[in-house]
């Protein structure tokens, strides 16, 4: 079986890395 939680953590990594650099962009703009 998968593990969620493995998958879980590595997907907000992910989602959160992309986030922060899309806000950042956004406000140096």
């Amino acid at each position: 079986m998968v593990d969620l939680l493995n998958i879980y953590n590595v997907y907000w990594l992910v989602y959160r890395n992309y986030f922060e650099k899309y806000f950042v962009v956004k406000n140096n703009t």
